[in-house]
C-alpha cells in the first residue's frame, strides 16, 4: 500500500475478466445446470401442489412414502409428455385432477 498506483494495477488486472462471451450466452455448464435445477425446481413445486398427510404412526410407512409421491407425479409427467404428442385425445388437467383420477382408477 506504499504505492497507491501499484496497488490500483494489481486490482485491475485481478477483476479483468479472462475471457468474454457473446451477449445473453452462457457457458455450457452453466447453461446445463440452469436447466437442470430448473426442472427440480418445477418437480418440488409440484410436490408443494398435493397436500399429503406427513405424520405416521409407523416407521415403515414413511420409506415408502417419497416414493409413492415422486412415482405420482413422474406418472403426471409421462402423462403429460405422451398427451403433449397428441398420442391420447386432448385432455387438461392439472396435478390434482390427474391425482383424483388415478385414485379412482386405482380403487
Amino acid at each position: 500500500m506504499d504505492n497507491p498506483e501499484t496497488y490500483k494495477e494489481k486490482l485491475k488486472i485481478l477483476l479483468q475478466p479472462v475471457g468474454s462471451l457473446p451477449e445473453k450466452t452462457k457457458p455450457t455448464i452453466c447453461q446445463w445446470y440452469a436447466d437442470s435445477f430448473k426442472n427440480v425446481d418445477r418437480f418440488n413445486s409440484l410436490i408443494g401442489i398435493l397436500k399429503w398427510r406427513e405424520k405416521f404412526n409407523k416407521k415403515e410407512l414413511v420409506w415408502w412414502y417419497y416414493p409413492f409421491i415422486i412415482a405420482v407425479i413422474n406418472s403426471f409427467i409421462l402423462w403429460n409428455d405422451t398427451n403433449a404428442t397428441g398420442s391420447i385425445e386432448d385432455d387438461e388437467r392439472n396435478l390434482k385432477d390427474y391425482v383424483d383420477s388415478l385414485c379412482n382408477e386405482l380403487l
